[in-house]
């Protein structure tokens, strides 16, 4: 297979793809504070999938056991922070 056909090259270019994703999201963010939680929604999934995708760069290259953990736990924070997010709206919606 060739060298730009590989596994890596294509989790680069997902990776290259999701940063500028989050990139313009930032952007909209940016302008639109008032609409903020969507976005921030988004935003913090984003990063988590971004920490996830750079997690299974790492595991390609044979990168050590810290960069890994520290990958997924960037992804378990970002997911957790997304969860409060979310659950701090509903409660305010309730009241």
């Amino acid at each position: 297979m060739p060298e730009w056909v590989s596994i890596s090259r294509l989790i680069d270019w997902i990776f290259v793809g999701l940063l500028m994703e989050l990139g313009w999201l930032l952007l909209i963010f940016w302008k639109n504070r008032s609409k903020s939680r969507v976005l921030a929604v988004m935003i913090l999934n984003g990063a988590s999938g971004a920490c996830l995708l750079l997690a299974l760069s790492w595991s390609q290259q044979n990168s050590p056991p810290v960069h890994l953990a520290l990958a997924l736990s960037g992804a378990g924070a970002f997911h957790t922070l997304c969860l409060l997010m979310a659950f701090s709206h509903q409660n305010a919606s309730i009241e």
